[in-house]
């Protein structure tokens, strides 16, 4: 059920941004979030991507959880980056689409 898993996905997100406590950051983010959308629906689509996000969520909840700052940084800089490769597949595979079908 990918609309529930992406609605997840932003409630555990923005959950840790909001724990900053900067209004003006969550602003900032909430406006990119709403401009990825598009990518991060079809990116989850991908084989198993659901599974390696899950993974990931749990390191970076219990470095939160464990206080560790050197930890946090490994699991969200891991995050990002496999979200980041999962996204250029995607835009990869959607360019070898025929016009019709990559929309």
């Amino acid at each position: 059920d990918y609309p529930r898993f992406l609605e997840a996905n932003r409630r555990f997100h923005f959950t840790i941004y909001e724990a900053a406590g900067s209004r003006y950051l969550i602003n900032m983010i909430a406006g990119l979030w709403d401009l990825a959308e598009r990518y991060r629906y079809r990116y989850m689509f991908l084989k198993d991507r659901a599974d390696v996000i899950q993974g990931e969520h749990r390191a970076i909840l219990a470095a939160c959880q464990a206080h560790d700052a050197a930890a946090l940084r490994q699991a969200i800089s891991a995050h990002m980056n496999h979200t980041l490769e999962g996204v250029r597949a995607y835009l990869i595979a959607e360019q070898d689409l025929p016009e019709s079908e990559a929309d």
